[in-house]
This record gives C-alpha cells, sequence and structure tokens, in this order.
C-alpha cells in the first residue's frame, strides 16, 4: 500500500500538493465541472469554441448528475492501482458517488473521479 507524502514522491499524482495529502490518502481538487445531457454537452462544445474557462462553480439540482474532472493527473505504473471515492465531507451535503472509481494500471491522465 503506498500512503502519504510516497504518493507524491513516487510520481503517482502529477500537480498534487502537500497540502491535499491525508495520513492514507490524497484528496483530489476540481478542475473541471461538466454537466451531463445533450444540451449540457452542446453547451460545452460552444463554451470551448469560444475558448471560454470551464465551469469553477455549479449548482446542482435535485437528481442532476455532472462529471468532475480532477486538476491533478495520475501517472501509475505497471504494478499500482488506485481508488477515487467521494469525500465524506460532500456525502454530508447530499452530493453522491455512483461508484468507487478504479484507477488502472498504466493510467495516465485526469481522474473523472464522480
Amino acid at each position: 500500500m503506498i500512503v502519504g507524502g510516497d504518493i507524491l514522491t513516487r510520481g503517482l499524482v502529477i500537480g498534487g500538493t502537500l497540502e491535499n495529502l491525508k495520513n492514507s490518502t490524497f484528496d483530489l481538487t476540481v478542475g473541471e465541472i461538466i454537466p451531463i445531457g445533450k444540451d449540457a454537452v452542446r453547451a460545452r462544445a460552444s463554451a470551448r469554441a469560444r475558448r471560454e474557462a470551464p465551469l469553477a462553480t455549479y449548482f446542482l439540482e435535485p437528481r442532476e448528475m455532472v462529471w468532475v474532472l480532477s486538476k491533478e493527473e495520475f501517472a501509475l505504473p505497471k504494478d499500482v492501482t488506485g481508488l477515487a471515492t467521494l469525500r465524506t465531507s460532500f456525502t454530508k451535503q447530499g452530493i453522491l458517488a455512483l461508484n468507487v472509481g478504479i484507477i488502472d494500471l498504466f493510467f495516465e491522465g485526469l481522474s473523472v473521479p464522480h
């Protein structure tokens, strides 16, 4: 099990800071919020075409879903698998994750944890 500072020193998370390290985990930060649905996809494509910044704040309606991309990127080697879960503080606010995200061996890129 790789925990604490080893997460950063082994280069498993790129762009992360020491402030995000916990005893055994690393808290990802929100990089982009992507609304789900046909209208949302069209709006996002239009915003990209106009080179607008990604959403920084988003208010969820009841039963609405979004994808959340992390600011940090992963770079997992052939012998490491990761798990992405939702912080308990979010669940106390009524936000739920549909499942635990498995970060596969050799995965490189942004997380879509929720």
